[in-house]
């Protein structure tokens, strides 16, 4: 005895929906998967990448999910953070922007600037060589970790 069966099967498109990126400022550039364009057409459920970026301002970054049809408000930010961490204990750090500055004894120092600027980060311990590098045109956070050197004897 042979069972037969017939099978059916139904595929369906997901939809199509839109997703618009509306940055503040205006005028700043948006990237959809890699592409210069402030909105696109999908399938439901896909993943779309995007960044907002102008100079000046701290660039985003992110995935969205898109279910529907809908506008992501991505506003940048000018601040950006600059986080300073030694190895070692009882380490003088400084982190200096064109205005400000953040000076800290021990393991870490952290500076708030504003996108754009140039940041230099130096660290001292008696014994040790000193460090120094200037980041420029910080444009998103940045965390900075380094190990002194033992100076060489004379």
């Amino acid at each position: 005895m042979t069972d037969k069966y017939q099978y059916c099967l139904v595929l369906r498109k997901a939809p199509q929906v839109t997703l618009t990126i509306s940055p503040t400022p205006s005028d700043a550039t948006v990237k959809i998967n890699g592409t210069t364009q402030s909105s696109i057409s999908v399938y439901a459920g896909d993943t779309v990448n995007f960044e907002v970026s102008k100079s000046g301002y701290r660039t985003q970054k992110g995935n969205i999910i898109v279910q529907r049809s809908a506008t992501a408000n991505i506003e940048l930010s000018t601040a950006c953070t600059v986080s300073a961490e030694a190895q070692q204990d009882g380490v003088t750090i400084t982190v200096t922007d064109t205005i400000n500055t953040a000076t800290q004894s021990g393991r870490s120092a952290v500076l708030t600037t504003v996108a754009g600027r140039n940041v230099t980060v130096t660290m001292t311990k008696q014994g040790y060589t000193t460090k120094t590098q200037t980041f420029s045109n910080i444009s998103e956070n940045k965390r900075i970790i380094w190990s002194l050197a033992a100076a060489a004897s004379s």
